[in-house]
């Protein structure tokens, strides 16, 4: 067999312990873009004195990590989600009569014990992720195409020979969904003061991208436990980075306010709601994004021929209180609706 980008089918489990890999299959594929995973081994080569041509080398510390890319979907990204903030709110809560259930995922202060195991398979052999850690992920989509998310993974191992996940197991992969992409078109933008009322259609913005970008900062050690030359669960080492970009396609005086605002250092509050195909009269899936609490950090104009556009940079920060209309006090918040039944954190 030869190997086809074309061809490449991932799969993400949930593990339990690091180190150890889970056997991914029902419901647990996902369609993924191509992605950035690699390792690198760094080498130890014989270099004593008296030896000017090298004979041996030996493996030393491996590194692996990278970007797993995909469409946003509405129904089959629950689990990469949770596994990046931390927590959800429970059990899904159903709406109605429909097969629909709402879900909310909350960014926690840690994600101590939540890792997965990822699986590629390319049609000659299974690259088995072992252990991977959701570092934080990258959503963004611009007027005229469906949104994409970036994975970002820091993780032990890249094993291709492995004897959990193997291509006669990987037949067992199932996928949940392989539709329902949510596209830019379907979204609603709102946004007014922090403190003002809450959000409501008078608060409409029109932007033609967005860019909305979580990031937490850890890194593994090695030395503990049995593969030394790997790394243990990452822990985190600062602050996670938390920002949001905003692309108006046309500079008015609608956007010189955001000038103004800047300067003033007034807090604003927003959400951005994409709303999908139904899935049950009169519910439809629906993927929303809160910020209880945005600080400007840069704004500009593009100073160019044409069109003048603007861009709007914020810290997406939290709050001691939610404000009107919002019930988070995270710097974000995720609530979806879709036909996930179960908790995928358990």
């Amino acid at each position: 067999m030869r190997a086809s980008a074309l061809e490449i089918k991932a799969a993400v489990k949930r593990a339990s312990a690091w180190g150890t890999a889970a056997l991914c299959g029902v419901e647990d594929g996902i369609l993924a873009l191509p992605n950035s995973i690699e390792r690198s081994i760094k080498g130890a080569p014989e270099d004593a004195l008296g030896a000017l041509f090298q004979k041996t080398r030996s493996n030393g510390a491996l590194n692996c990590g990278g970007v797993l890319p995909a469409f946003l979907r509405y129904d089959s990204l629950d689990i990469l989600l949770a596994l990046a903030v931390g927590g959800t709110a429970g059990a899904p809560v159903k709406q109605g009569d429909a097969s629909a259930y709402a879900q909310s995922f909350i960014p926690q202060e840690g994600t101590d014990g939540l890792f997965a195991t990822i699986c590629l398979q390319n049609a000659v052999n299974i690259d088995e992720v072992t252990s991977a850690k959701i570092t934080g992920f990258d959503i963004g989509g611009v007027a005229g195409a469906p949104l994409r998310i970036g994975f970002h993974i820091l993780a032990d191992r890249i094993n291709t020979d492995s004897a959990v996940n193997t291509a006669a197991s990987f037949n067992n992969v199932t996928w949940f969904e392989i539709a329902n992409r949510v596209l830019f078109s379907q979204g609603a933008f709102r946004m007014n003061a922090q403190d003002g009322p809450a959000l409501a259609d008078i608060d409409a913005i029109f932007p033609s991208g967005f860019s909305f970008s979580f990031m937490r900062r850890m890194e593994g050690v090695r030395g503990v436990g049995s593969a030394s030359d790997q790394i243990d669960e990452p822990s985190q080492t600062g602050d996670p980075e938390i920002k949001l970009k905003l692309l108006f396609p046309r500079y008015s005086s609608v956007e010189e306010g955001y000038f103004n605002d800047w300067e003033q250092g007034a807090a604003k509050k927003l959400d951005m709601t994409f709303t999908g195909t139904a899935i049950g009269s009169p519910v439809r899936r629906s993927f929303k994004l809160s910020f209880p609490n945005l600080a400007a950090s840069d704004v500009k104009t593009s100073a160019r021929e044409g069109i003048l556009q603007t861009t709007v940079e914020f810290d997406c920060l939290a709050v001691d209180t939610a404000p009107p209309g919002m019930n988070t006090v995270k710097p974000f918040q995720i609530d979806v609706v879709n036909r996930r039944a179960a908790n995928v954190l358990g």
